[in-house]
C-alpha cells in the first residue's frame, strides 16, 4: 500500500495547525470582543457610546499568529473609565473631601455634563447675608448648602416670584458603591467555553482546504 500521499497530507496539515489555532484564537477573541461591547451596552448608560466601546479593543500585536498562540483583549488604558467596573469598590474624593454627584444639572440621562454647568463652572464666593450668615454663593443663583459633615449640595433658584424654586444640581456625599458590572474576565470565561471549539473545527477545516 502506498502510503506516501497520506503521509504528505499529513504533514501539509500538521504544518497548518497552528495556523487553524491561532485563526480559533482570533475568532474567539473577536466574539469576545463583540459580547463583551454587548454586555456594556446593557448594564451601563453610556453617555459616549462609540468612544465607550471602543475601549475594548484588539491591538494589531495582539491577534495570535504562529509562534504567538495566544490572543489580548484588553481595556485600552488611554480611556481607561471601565477597568473600576471589575472589581467594584467605592469611589472616594481625593483628599478626604466630598464629591459632587449630578442630580438634576443633568437634562436627560445620557447627557454628558458641559463644562459650563460643572461645579467649578459656577465660582462659588462667601457671600455675608443681611441677618449675618456665611453662604457660598455662586453665578446663575446657585448656592451651596451644608447639611452637615459632607451633606447637602449645589442648588440653584430658578423662576422668579411666587413661582421660583429651587433645585438640587448636585448631592454631596462622601463615597459613591461602584458595582462590579463590567465582569470582563467572566465573559471571557464564557465566550471561550462555547465558541472555541467551534471556531477551531471552522478553522481546522480551512487548513485541511489549504493543505490540498
Amino acid at each position: 500500500m502506498d502510503t506516501r500521499s497520506a503521509l504528505r497530507l499529513t504533514g501539509a496539515v500538521l504544518r497548518q495547525f497552528d495556523y487553524a489555532v491561532a485563526r480559533a484564537l482570533n475568532l474567539t477573541a473577536t466574539d469576545f470582543q463583540a459580547a463583551e461591547r454587548q454586555r456594556i451596552e446593557a448594564r451601563f448608560t453610556l453617555r459616549r457610546r462609540d468612544f465607550v466601546l471602543r475601549t475594548v479593543k484588539i491591538e494589531r500585536a495582539g491577534f495570535a499568529r504562529r509562534g504567538k498562540l495566544y490572543a489580548d483583549v484588553g481595556i485600552d488604558p488611554r480611556r481607561d473609565i471601565l477597568a473600576k467596573f471589575e472589581p467594584g469598590g467605592l469611589k472616594r474624593a481625593r483628599g478626604g473631601g466630598a464629591l459632587a454627584v449630578p442630580q438634576e444639572v443633568r437634562r436627560s440621562q445620557t447627557e454628558v455634563i458641559p463644562k459650563g454647568r460643572r461645579p467649578r463652572a459656577f465660582h462659588f464666593r462667601v457671600h455675608r447675608t443681611q441677618r449675618g450668615a456665611v453662604q457660598l454663593k455662586g453665578e446663575k443663583r446657585t448656592f451651596i448648602l451644608e447639611q452637615g459633615f459632607l451633606r447637602g449640595g449645589i442648588f440653584q433658584r430658578v423662576g422668579r416670584g411666587r413661582r421660583s424654586t429651587v433645585r438640587l444640581l448636585y448631592l454631596f456625599t462622601r463615597a459613591v458603591p461602584i458595582a462590579p458590572d463590567l465582569r470582563f474576565v467572566e465573559t471571557a470565561r464564557k465566550v471561550c467555553q462555547t465558541r472555541f471549539t467551534s471556531n477551531f473545527q471552522r478553522a481546522f477545516v480551512e487548513a485541511l482546504r489549504g493543505a490540498r
